[in-house]
């Protein structure tokens, strides 16, 4: 309310909340609930991706993956309902969350170390640099123009652009955060039959043979 009286420009909210507890196997899970903006998600996950193919340091980099959390979950679901883009990076995939939240045992303590607090401030640090650029949510990632990807009778097709590596691994993800199909693969272009699967959004994860990571959002039709 003091942001609208004050006329303030929110381009986006991230909400930054529930990050301390290391309970799943990757650093930070995007929540996918329908009131999360799809286009904010990805661009977080560019994020990731971008700033992993660019660290020297494999110690500092992300891994993510997806999670459904229920309507209401945390504050940023207010801000989507007032018509801004809002996204919450959680510290684990649902269900495997810190099991002290909203009691006296909540405390630092529980955590002995701020390791996992620690991907998203970089996160966060990565959002704000990005976002504070003339052109907002856009970054120059490696994956814009790497890939083309296209659905065609229930099957994903891909092709990298520059053959500079080759697909080693593609995972699609429901909505719901679920990985649904994981294929091993050795080539520059190929196909994953995506028939079993229900009509809906879908989230695919490619993982190249040089070690770089990128996601393709998709609609199964």
């Amino acid at each position: 309310e003091d942001y609208a009286n004050q006329g303030v420009n929110v381009a986006a909210y991230v909400q930054f909340d529930m990050t301390g507890y290391n309970g799943s196997s990757s650093d930070i899970y995007i929540t996918t609930d329908w009131y999360n903006s799809n286009e904010l998600n990805t661009y977080l996950t560019e994020l990731m991706d971008h700033y992993n193919d660019n660290n020297p340091n494999s110690d500092h980099n992300f891994t993510y993956g997806y999670t459904e959390c229920g309507y209401g979950c945390s504050d940023h679901a207010s801000w989507a309902n007032n018509g801004f883009d809002a996204a919450f990076p959680f510290e684990a995939a649902m269900g495997q969350n810190n099991p002290n939240i909203h009691s006296p045992g909540d405390v630092y303590s529980f955590f002995n170390e701020p390791d996992h607090s620690v991907k998203f401030a970089k996160l966060g640090l990565e959002f704000l640099i990005e976002a504070a650029k003339p052109q907002i949510l856009s970054v120059d990632d490696f994956s814009e123009n790497a890939i083309r990807v296209f659905v065609k009778d229930k099957t994903l097709n891909y092709r990298l652009n520059n053959i500079v590596s080759s697909v080693k691994n593609v995972s699609v993800y429901s909505v719901a955060g679920q990985r649904i199909i994981s294929d091993e693969m050795n080539d520059e272009a190929g196909s994953i039959e995506l028939q079993q699967f229900a009509q809906g959004f879908y989230i695919a994860h490619f993982t190249l043979e040089n070690g770089h990571t990128f996601t393709k959002k998709f609609i199964l039709n």
